[in-house]
């Protein structure tokens, strides 16, 4: 498995948090899941970087002995993880330098299983290797602190294991797809988030309720993403959206229970890795659609400027349809008597 040359060096040169390793905790193996595994260090490293002094005492570096850049390059842990699958070892190269690592498209043989977090110490710099920071059970869709780690394990919606579902405004992180190796590395990576709110009808017309908002918004793709399709949105569908970069695809997640639906930018997408939540709700006396999107991407601040703009026209032409419907001819009749 490869990785940029820039960072092989510092791959050397730094301690590596580990593996984290994920075992099927009973003897029939429940339906494979496909998850993000968040690893982030929220204690003590029990080993650290060991380099012996001249006078034979080990000197050890975690946690910014010497401040800033320089301790972050000889001590930040490189999260890694080893994923049992009934019975198939797999495993990641290791994030260079983070604290704080996104595993995605992880395969689980089912909802709950062991795990070690170990910090794996390369043997050429330190006096022990494979040091366990923590270990225990944890399942989908927990959080969890294993000794010195906490551990996020998400199921991602659709199966796709191009999908990230959470997102970290924060330092120093790093982001690994589980299937095709070292994906990428965001050292201050950009964050981007922005929200906004459409009206949509007047709670009190008849009529106007969140299902009949919800319906209508997703009868069609361009109710729901800046498209031009007519076509009603599918679950799990992927949708080209308007772009002067092609592909520019989302895959829609459709959450009729809770009048929801989330757009997951895929590879080759302008903000990937991103996400776009849009929820019909009940607020103020209106029925409305909350627009949130989310992600990572060296155009965030182009994203946070027109994100809201692109989905308050959208907005504007949803209310359009739904006032439409709202004005049937049976409606139209009784106002005329």
């Amino acid at each position: 498995m490869s990785r940029p040359s820039s960072l092989r060096v510092v791959s050397h040169l730094v301690v590596s948090l580990g593996c984290l390793v994920l075992l099927s905790s009973g003897p029939v193996a429940a339906a494979q899941k496909i998850v993000q595994i968040d690893v982030e260090v929220v204690g003590d490293n029990p080993a650290g970087m060991e380099i012996v002094e001249m006078d034979g005492e080990p000197f050890r570096l975690w946690d910014g002995v010497f401040g800033g850049a320089l301790a972050t390059f000889l001590s930040a842990p490189d999260p890694r993880i080893c994923v049992d699958n009934n019975g198939t070892m797999g495993c990641t190269w290791n994030c260079p330098d983070v604290y704080f690592c996104s595993f995605i498209g992880v395969p689980v043989p089912g909802d709950t299983f062991s795990i070690e977090v170990r910090d794996y110490d390369d043997s050429t710099f330190v006096t022990n290797s494979d040091d366990v920071i923590g270990k225990g059970s944890c399942g989908v869709n927990q959080v969890c602190r294993l000794g010195a780690a906490k551990v996020t394990v998400t199921q991602i919606p659709c199966d796709d294991d191009q999908i990230q579902v959470n997102f970290y405004e924060g330092a120093k992180k790093g982001r690994f797809m589980f299937g095709s190796g070292f994906e990428a590395f965001y050292p201050g990576q950009k964050y981007h988030l922005y929200s906004m709110l459409g009206r949509i009808c007047k709670v009190g017309t008849k009529g106007c309720d969140v299902r009949t908002v919800f319906s209508m918004m997703t009868s069609q793709v361009r109710y729901v993403a800046p498209s031009d399709s007519t076509l009603p949105v599918n679950n799990c569908g992927v949708n080209e959206l308007k772009s002067y970069v092609s592909p520019n695809r989302v895959r829609t997640f459709v959450d009729s229970e809770n009048s929801t639906i989330v757009n997951f930018t895929l590879k080759g997408h302008l903000f990937y890795p991103g996400k776009v939540t849009r929820k019909v709700v009940s607020k103020d006396g209106w029925v409305v659609v909350i627009t949130e999107g989310e992600g990572y991407g060296q155009m965030a601040g182009i994203n946070e400027a027109v994100g809201g703009s692109i989905f308050e026209g959208i907005d504007k032409d949803l209310a359009e349809a739904v006032g439409k419907k709202l004005a049937t001819p049976a409606g139209r009749a009784k106002k005329k008597r």
